[in-house]
């Protein structure tokens, strides 16, 4: 008589449930991801109520940018870093809930197009040839009256980051921030052009 053992009939089985729990959540279906490149407007100011509750903007600081006419609130004890054609705000500490403690909001001013912005991120992190960052959706976005173009783009450590692009006078800015920190959300809903 055969004696099998039962562990690789185990293991099989919860291998197989498991894939297709993946399955049914629509992890490991080829094509599951249609979220590529998608033509949606979307009105930040409508979203920020709900994306970044009640946070109370009455403290905070104006920076304002006469060189490239802009300005927007930053909160009181974050800090300011302008080098150049970049400017960036952040909280000084690590925040609590946040992947990698948070990170800065950032807004780049530079003669590059849309197009040349996307390449440019879909080259800046290769390994083997292998582009390990991608844009992955576009799509409109208006913040105040401001007809912008949000990115998103994934990175090799799994934080997607977003991006608003906004051509004006020849100029692209490019505003870098995280759609899923209440704070970012808040900071980008108060740029406008003067």
């Amino acid at each position: 008589m055969l004696n099998f053992s039962k562990k690789p009939l185990i293991l099989i089985a919860l291998t197989l449930v498991l894939g297709l729990g993946l399955l049914g959540c629509g992890k490991i279906w080829p094509g599951g991801n249609t979220n590529t490149n998608q033509n949606q407007n979307v009105n930040l100011n409508a979203n920020a109520a709900t994306t970044t509750g009640e946070i109370d903007t009455s403290d905070w600081k104006t920076y304002r940018n006469e060189e490239y006419g802009f300005e927007f609130k930053y909160p009181e004890d974050w800090k300011l870093d302008n080098q150049n054609t970049i400017l960036s705000v952040y909280y000084p500490e690590p925040r609590e809930n946040l992947p990698e403690g948070g990170s800065m909001v950032s807004i780049r001013i530079s003669t590059t197009t849309l197009n040349e912005f996307i390449d440019e991120y879909n080259h800046s992190d290769m390994l083997n040839g292998v582009s390990l960052s991608q844009i992955i959706t576009q799509e409109n976005y208006i913040i105040g009256n401001i007809t912008t173009v949000k990115l998103t783009g994934s990175t090799a450590i799994g934080i997607n980051n977003n991006f608003l692009f906004i051509s004006r006078n020849n100029k692209g800015y490019i505003i870098s921030f995280h759609d899923f920190d209440q704070y970012h959300t808040k900071i980008i809903s108060t740029f406008k052009f003067i």
